[in-house]
């Protein structure tokens, strides 16, 4: 799941906004209790270049050049304050100074950000770091402007849990990607006093000069709040293993490895002297049909489109649902699992990703299927016993999931086999979202939190919600951050509790307070440590 398009819906509001404020007073210096190091009050006019949108608390603030900016010393207007940017230390700085870092390191092309804006998706990811423990109060209005974090070790913690989990690798490889970019301004900026900003702006202009001259470069579309190539907007479409050459090197070996494993157990019962074509050739015996790359074909259903994939061992297929990519499948992926208790019937994909975790589960209906016969030249698609995977339910919605024993809390796939499916799916969302106002900053990450609680790593209650994973157990209150707590679990104590919650789940009361849960991990002999949080700190104990 991306987190594409998070904000973009409140852009045409906020000019309207911040006019209506300014006409009410400015924000002085009172009002905090002190700014940033590279912020100071601003006396500049608001007909600066316009370069990024956000939000804290209620209030929109736009971020523009200020009047005395220059190339060689960029300053960027938020609000009533200004801010140096060349002052600006990733490791040390307060959340809207990073906000007009990033709109100029975006404006003038030094993050090659597509989409959201890398601020925006840089808050939405450190919302993460929050509910993991390891900082707190992101989302108050006067943290904004006063607290100094080390950004980079807000989106490093984020990172780490994103890369854990199947449904958020990608959100792991944005976070990933702007750590660099951070990383870079930072040496740049502070192991280098005299570096020449002159000269990296330069430079950028160069390269694209030289992608104009090489017709490298492509007309580009508006859709929704931003603009994109067709190339570009291909890359939104693909899954994880379009985003690096390492995966598709990492999906290439697995292939190779599987290929080779599936033909030695199929030679075992063949004499010394057949042939390998031949061998190959039976591989993919379903009986009446035959599975061969060389047969498959792009195919458009009113729903589904099926294109053929050369990026992966000798070929595969990649399915497309309402234009979005859903999956990418090794030849020997495409049969459907059918889950005995349930009839349940699925396609799963088994193409590795970080950690050779990855895979990706589709529902079968009949346009899929009979789409998919098509595409891939076969009378019927191979039926198999579901195998290595189990299919799980959700007690609040009757929605299903797949998941790979092992995998518990570190997340399954959300099957959405139907449109009443889909409107209860989209309702938990929102109500992630509609409830939790200060935790769930986007509808992306009310799809996100809903999937989790699908798949048994959320409990919600009326002040805030807990997450449970395989290593930390944690809550966050909508209302009062200082009530949050976290807990890291250690040794076997998760595998003690999973089997403990798919038992005692519904019974469980005050899933809100850490009380409840030490209680029972003490009761199953399991051991935790606990996180202390900057308040807990302060204050000299730990909440619950």
């Amino acid at each position: 799941m991306g987190i594409n398009g998070v904000g973009s819906f409140y852009a045409q509001n906020y000019d309207l906004q911040n006019r209506g404020r300014s006409t009410r007073g400015k924000t002085s210096v009172d009002d905090f209790a002190c700014i940033g190091n590279a912020t100071s009050l601003s006396e500049s006019s608001d007909n600066g270049k316009r370069i990024g949108i956000t939000t804290v608390g209620n209030r929109g603030y736009i971020a523009m050049y200020a009047d005395s900016s220059t190339e060689q010393d960029p300053i960027v207007k938020v609000g009533d304050y200004e801010v140096r940017v060349k002052d600006v230390n990733p490791n040390n700085a307060t959340k809207m100074e990073m906000f007009a870092l990033m709109s100029y390191m975006d404006d003038i092309g030094l993050t090659n950000n597509q989409g959201m804006k890398s601020f925006n998706k840089m808050t939405a990811y450190s919302s993460q770091t929050e509910y993991n423990g390891y900082c707190s109060g992101i989302s108050d209005e006067n943290a904004a402007w006063t607290v100094e974090r080390n950004w980079i070790g807000i989106l490093g913690n984020a990172k780490e849990t994103f890369f854990s989990i199947p449904q958020t690798y990608n959100q792991g490889l944005e976070c990933e990607k702007i750590i660099e970019n951070l990383k870079k301004w930072s040496d740049t900026s502070f192991d280098d006093e005299n570096t020449d900003y002159q000269k990296i702006l330069s430079e950028r202009k160069s390269e694209i000069y030289e992608k104009l001259k090489n017709g490298e470069t492509e007309e580009s579309f508006q859709i929704g709040g931003s603009s994109f190539t067709e190339k570009e907007w291909d890359k939104l479409l693909s899954e994880v293993d379009d985003i690096t050459e390492e995966m598709r090197e990492a999906m290439r070996e697995e292939h190779q490895k599987r290929f080779a494993k599936n033909l030695e157990e199929k030679s075992v019962n063949q004499t010394e002297n057949v042939d390998s074509k031949d061998a190959i050739s039976k591989l993919f015996d379903t009986g009446n049909s035959e599975i061969k790359v060389s047969n498959f074909k792009e195919h458009e259903t009113q729903n589904y489109k099926f294109v053929l994939e050369q990026d992966i061992g000798s070929g595969g297929m990649r399915i497309l649902k309402n234009g979005q990519s859903v999956a990418v499948f090794f030849v020997d992926d495409l049969k459907i699992r059918v889950d005995e208790k349930t009839g349940t019937r699925v396609l799963i994909s088994e193409i590795p990703g970080f950690g050779n975790s990855w895979y990706d589960a589709i529902p079968v209906d009949a346009e899929l299927e009979n789409g998919l016969a098509e595409a891939i030249g076969v009378d019927e698609i191979p039926e198999v016993e579901l195998e290595g995977y189990y299919i799980g339910t959700h007690a609040g919605t009757g929605i299903q999931y797949v998941m790979r024993p092992g995998d518990e809390g570190r997340g399954g796939k959300v099957l959405l086999r139907n449109a009443a499916d889909v409107a209860k799916y989209n309702a938990l969302a929102e109500e992630y979202f509609n409830r939790y106002p200060n935790l769930v900053t986007s509808q992306e990450f009310g799809r996100i939190y809903a999937s989790f609680e699908i798949c048994g790593m959320m409990e919600r209650i009326e002040t805030g919600f807990v997450r449970i994973g395989f290593d930390n157990i944690s809550y966050n209150d909508n209302f009062d951050y200082k009530k949050n707590w976290s807990a890291k679990l250690v040794g076997d104590t998760w595998d003690m509790l999973w089997k403990w919650l798919e038992e005692n789940r519904s019974r469980m009361e005050k899933v809100g307070e850490f009380s409840t849960w030490g209680n029972i991990i003490d009761e199953l002999g399991g051991s935790y440590e606990r996180v202390w949080s900057d308040e807990e700190i302060l204050q000299g104990y730990l909440n619950n």
